[in-house]
């Protein structure tokens, strides 16, 4: 009962602060959910560290207990947290690559690098190695094996989801006094960390969402090019396609202001667009 108890706390935590990616994972035959819900789960405590840690050096010891937690996960025991249990439960049952998740983790250290993201380039590189890995690695659980087009698309899906995220998100950061912007595309538009918060600031703003948002879409359309190639076990994988396009469509609309979105509304659409493109095998 009491690991009933935390696999439904777990879930419940990612239903709550990751809601898209666990509303696809509910697409994934049930046997395979709990496996998807532990690599969300861990994805999150990543992404927490950044919210919770403002020392770089504290950041960076976080991200050495969590490569450290992994190491337990392959190599017993694990530790006593709920995510490393699910997740070792999640890799005795599932080929879950070791270099996938440490991927993950190492590619957070950008988080405490200084200037965060210096160009398009390095927040791509970011959404990739965060988001494209995490999607990579929930191949495995839906046993996806050894189909390079499904992992190349799950990367290119993960990775625009990233950087809609990260762009839906600058209202919190910017209130927080910080920014996962690139930096060059802040200096061309003559905008710093606090600018954002101010109307004047936020009307230079748009040429910047606008490069992200089309480079999220260029990597969705990517991940269609290779759908012929596609297992269609992989679609709770690549699902997240579905929910890009729509939150692009709405940061088009707004003028590409992040600041006149909707918070979370919307949750009944975006259940329906991913039911749609279930029922077609689209993503």
């Amino acid at each position: 009962m009491a690991e009933a108890s935390s696999d439904a706390s777990l879930a419940d935590d990612v239903r709550r602060h990751d809601y898209d990616r666990y509303l696809c994972a509910l697409f994934a035959p049930a046997h395979r959910r709990p496996a998807l819900v532990a690599l969300l789960a861990l994805n999150l405590e990543l992404g927490r560290i950044r919210e919770r840690v403002g020392e770089p050096m504290l950041g960076r010891v976080r991200l050495t207990w969590w490569r450290e937690t992994v190491d337990g996960v392959f190599e017993g025991p694990p530790r006593r947290h709920p995510v490393a249990r699910a997740l070792a439960e999640a890799v005795a049952r599932h080929p879950i690559s070791r270099e996938v998740l440490e991927g993950m983790i190492d590619a957070r250290e950008q988080e405490f690098a200084g200037r965060e993201f210096p160009s398009f380039e390095a927040l791509d590189r970011f959404a990739s190695g965060t988001s494209g890995a995490l999607q990579r690695a929930c191949l495995a659980v839906l046993g996806v094996d050894d189909a390079p087009e499904a992992a190349a698309a799950a990367d290119h899906v993960g990775t625009a989801l990233a950087l809609i995220d990260l762009v839906r998100g600058v209202p919190h950061h910017a209130r927080a006094g910080r920014t996962c912007l690139p930096r060059d595309a802040l200096a061309e538009a003559a905008l710093g960390t606090d600018d954002l918060i101010h109307p004047e600031g936020r009307a230079r703003l748009a040429p910047v969402v606008e490069a992200i948002v089309d480079g999220a879409s260029r990597h969705v359309r990517w991940a269609r090019d290779l759908r012929r190639d596609v297992p269609p076990e992989s679609l709770p994988a690549l699902l997240p396609a579905v929910l890009v396009d729509a939150y692009a469509r709405d940061l088009r609309r707004s003028g590409y202001d992040p600041f006149a979105l909707g918070g979370e509304s919307g949750r009944l659409r975006r259940q329906l667009r991913l039911v749609r493109a279930r029922l077609r095998k689209r993503y």
